[in-house]
Parts: C-alpha cells; structure tokens; sequence
C-alpha cells in the first residue's frame, strides 16, 4: 500500500461516528423503557433475595443505585453565559464603555446612578468570575 492510500484509510477511521449509548437503529424512548423494566426487575429481584429490608434501608438501597446511574455535578454556583462572555472579551483586552455598552444592555437609556450601579456590577461579576479560574 502506498502512502497516500494509508493516509486514507487512517481518515476514514477517524470519520466514523462515535457511539453514543443508545443503538441507533432504536427509538430512544423505547430504550429508555426497556432500562425502566430493567431496573424494575433488579428491584424485585432485590425485594425477593432481601426480603426483611424495611423503608430505611430501601432508601439506602435505592440512593445506591441513583449513584451510579446519575453522576454528581461539579459543586458550585453554576457559570452565567453573559458573565462569561464579558470575561472572554475583557481578557481579550476589551475594556471601559465598548465593554459596558456590548454586555450592558440599555446601558445609554440608564440615568447617571443606574449606569454606576451597573458598570460596577459587571466589573465585580469579571473580577470574581476571573479569581475562580
């Protein structure tokens, strides 16, 4: 095989779509159904094997199992897109009233005050978003 043809090959691997979990030949909703029958026989198997378990010890019991299907998020106040944006541009050098005009919105409809109390709220939101990365 020549060069070119290996080159090729290698990119059409790479093009091949990923796997997402789910068979795309299946209707997602039916999936879902079959992993809800699923998981209702295990619970039943559950029930029969351990059949002392009171409610406390079901609520451990289920409290496992949620575990391992819906991971933990991150802990913490989650990011805001415009906050994130103004962070992006002012790290790109971005500063003063072009800043404030682009994330402020009617920021020249505002009287004096208005305009202090919300250019100072922006920068505080920059300054802080910027100390948590």
């Amino acid at each position: 095989m020549s060069d070119p043809e290996n080159k090729r090959v290698a990119s059409d691997t790479n093009a091949m779509p990923q796997p997402d979990g789910f068979d795309s030949t299946e209707d997602p909703c039916a999936v879902i159904e079959c992993a809800k029958a699923t998981a209702k026989n295990a619970a039943r198997q559950l029930a029969e094997h351990f059949p002392g378990l009171g409610r406390k010890a079901g609520h451990e019991i289920v409290r496992a199992f949620r575990s391992v299907l819906v991971p933990r998020r991150r802990p913490g106040k989650r990011p805001r897109a415009d906050i994130t944006a103004a962070h992006a541009d002012w790290t790109s050098g971005m500063r003063g009233p072009q800043l404030y005009r682009k994330h402020i919105p009617n920021l020249d409809k505002f009287n004096w005050y208005r305009k202090k109390f919300e250019i100072r709220r922006l920068n505080e939101a920059i300054r802080t978003s910027r100390l948590l990365n």
